[in-house]
């Protein structure tokens, strides 16, 4: 009798090790194992589960060359593929290659010497959609006349006609650069367009009588050199003249009723929809648009709104005196430089003042509207306690320094000194596009696009009119040849009837007996947005928050069409009706309303004590408590304008109660390289 054959243990785990090893050699039989366990593990729960899902798997199984595309067919495909392809990261030549046209922004300029202009770029593949971080190389076609850095920037050395190009992989594009003999003259908007125009699209110079000429150099300087030679005789009257459509004047920041934004220690009540300056009836609200995390700067967009937009001097009133875009009192991009009061002093002097991206105002002093040199003058300081430094002059731009390392490129841009490059203490930057002031239907501030640090682009979109209707940015998960861009934020706009009149003052600047204002603002990732009302004085009166608001857009290219939504909250400011005003519009009361929550009023009054030398803004609150914001009235002390004490009280019984002190700054003037 032949004994049974015993297997020891540890035969039989070298063999199960064997037939292990054998069995995963291969990527398929690795997938067979777990395809068996998946399937035993839908046998589990039951018979009945085991039977449908079984027989949903063989369907899905037969179907996956067909395109049937499920969860199950998912699963499959994934198991049984021969290879699975990791996505690679795209390089910086993959989106240089999916590059097919560039456009270069502005396509064409008309300098002076010493002045300089910044160009941007923008990259399109073959469907005209945008490529999404590219890096660009820039040339001048003749550096004795023209010099331009790797941003972009220019710098005209001498007359003749130049070319800028741009290039990125095997796409290039070029833009023609007039330079004209000696320097600009204080130019109106009209003489802007019409100096813009001695040179087409094309890179031809336009005579004076409007026919294109050769491109050669020399005739248009020896023409230009007349025509300057000219100028330069009149120039003590020419400087005399306003440079554009602003009206600015020096009480924009010294009169505290003007200020608007945030200013620096001044008396300002936060609210839950914005803050309010109640010495001149102001309130801001903004809305975020979009925050681009980058590196080292990001580019960042937020709608602002100050509805003190009536100013006041002495006798004067004036409606948007700094011309709000894309409607009055409205503030959305990067700020700008306000050149005023040409000629007071001498016809070469000019003052300064600097608007923040939410219509804060600095005086950053008096300096020269000419120079020699690109950006050629100052240095000037802010006297807020900001030390905002401008090195240049109010011709041809400059560069504007913060204390955290942030520097600010401006640009003689549409008769207008505006940001185009924003650059970090590392020297990452982001540029801004402008539409041209040449089409006579763009605001001479409308951004055309931004570009941030990573190539990402925010792109201005507007109708046939010129209005600013959609900002759009790229999307997430988007690539060179799949791009993704989704809307930031629409607009529509309306008509507001302005009839309010005024006694005993003369109006410099008045709204017409119309304004076109914005009806909604929308956005569309949340369908939220606000519906702002106005006066008869063309301020906005009350402010809406809004939900489930929706928005269409037909034909395709027409402004969009955006519903009113559901109100979740609103402010609202009891400004006078009617008219007429012996001041600048004014209200004495907030109303603040909420869903489902009870009105909250809170009401305004002034007194002044001349003794202590303060004025005091008593803000009556909902829940019977009193805020009282005191600022010095006195003109000897540092602290004149600024807020001395807050204090919180109910009744005659304080609550909280801050003071404050200041004394004049010692820190010396922050010397920056030009």
């Amino acid at each position: 009798m032949r004994a049974s054959k015993v297997v020891s243990p540890h035969r039989f785990a070298g063999f199960f090790k064997t037939l292990t090893a054998f069995f995963f050699r291969r990527v398929l039989q690795r997938r067979v194992v777990c395809f068996v366990v998946a399937v035993n593990l839908l046998l589990w729960p039951g018979p009945s589960l085991a039977g449908l899902n079984v027989l949903s798997l063989a369907s899905q199984a037969l179907n996956l060359l067909g395109g049937v595309h499920s969860f199950e067919a998912f699963f499959l495909k994934g198991l049984f593929s021969q290879s699975r392809i990791q996505p690679r990261r795209e390089t910086m030549a993959d989106r240089a290659s999916a590059v097919a046209s560039i456009r270069i922004s502005p396509i064409k300029f008309v300098g002076y010497e010493n002045e300089g202009a910044t160009f941007t770029a923008l990259p399109t593949d073959f469907l005209e959609r945008s490529v999404e971080g590219v890096k660009f190389t820039w040339e001048s076609s003749n550096p004795e006349k023209l010099e331009i850095d790797d941003a972009g920037r220019a710098k005209f050395l001498q007359p003749g006609l130049a070319r800028v190009t741009c290039r990125t992989g095997s796409a290039s594009a070029t833009a023609a650069v007039l330079i004209r003999p000696n320097h600009r003259p204080v130019q109106s908007d009209d003489d802007w367009r019409n100096d813009q125009k001695r040179l087409d699209a094309s890179g031809n110079i336009v005579g004076a009588l409007g026919g294109p000429q050769s491109g050669v150099a020399s005739g248009v300087a020896s023409a230009g050199s007349l025509l300057s030679s000219l100028l330069d005789k009149l120039m003590p009257t020419a400087y005399a003249q306003s440079s554009s459509t602003d009206l600015a004047y020096s009480e924009m920041w010294s009169e505290p009723r003007n200020l608007v934004g945030s200013p620096r220690d001044r008396a300002i009540e936060s609210t839950a929809m914005g803050t309010v300056l109640p010495e001149g009836s102001n309130f801001k609200w903004a809305a975020p648009i979009i925050g681009l995390g980058g590196r080292g700067i990001g580019a960042s967009l937020t709608l602002s709104h100050n509805n003190r937009v009536w100013s006041r001097r002495d006798s004067r009133v004036a409606y948007d005196a700094i011309s709000g875009w894309p409607a009055p009192g409205y503030s959305l991009g990067f700020g700008r430089i306000v050149v005023y009061d040409l000629g007071v002093g001498g016809y070469l002097a000019c003052k300064f003042l600097l608007v923040d991206p939410d219509g804060t105002r600095h005086y950053l002093g008096a300096g020269t509207y000419d120079g020699i040199g690109y950006a050629l003058g100052g240095p000037i300081e802010t006297s807020d306690g900001t030390h905002i430094v401008y090195w240049g002059n109010g011709r041809d731009g400059g560069l504007l320094h913060y204390p955290d390392g942030t520097t600010v490129n401006f640009t003689a841009i549409n008769n207008r000194l505006l940001p185009t490059t924003i650059y970090d203490s590392n020297g990452n930057y982001v540029q801004v596009a402008y539409k041209d002031l040449e089409s006579e239907i763009y605001s001479p501030v409308a951004i055309d696009y931004v570009i941030d640090t990573l190539g990402r682009k925010i792109q201005f979109v507007y109708d046939s009119t010129g209005k600013l209707v959609s900002i759009t940015a790229p999307g997430f998960g988007g690539s060179s040849q799949n791009p993704v861009t989704r809307t930031l934020v629409e607009f529509d706009y309306q008509t507001v009837t302005t009839n309010g009149t005024f006694s005993g003052l003369t109006v410099e600047r008045a709204t017409g007996g119309s304004i076109v204002a914005l009806k909604h603002v929308y956005f569309p990732a949340t369908n939220t947005g606000y519906k702002p009302a106005y006066s008869v004085y063309g301020m906005i009166s009350s402010v809406s928050a809004r939900r489930q608001m929706s928005s269409s857009t037909w034909p395709p290219g027409s402004p969009p069409s955006i519903t009113d939504g559901v109100e979740s909250a609103a402010v609202s400011f009891n400004y006078p009706a009617s008219g007429p005003l012996s001041d600048a519009p004014a209200f004495t009361q907030r109303t603040e309303t909420a869903v489902n929550g009870p009105s909250a009023v809170y009401s305004y009054s002034t007194s002044t004590d001349t003794t202590a030398q303060t004025m005091t803004f008593t803000i009556a609150r909902p829940d019977s408590t009193t805020l009282a914001l005191t600022r010095s009235t006195n003109a000897s002390s540092p602290a004149n304008g600024r807020v001395v004490q807050s204090e919180i009280k109910l009744g005659s019984s304080s609550l909280g109660k801050s003071v404050l002190a200041y004394v004049n700054d010692g820190v010396a003037r922050r010397r920056f390289s030009r």
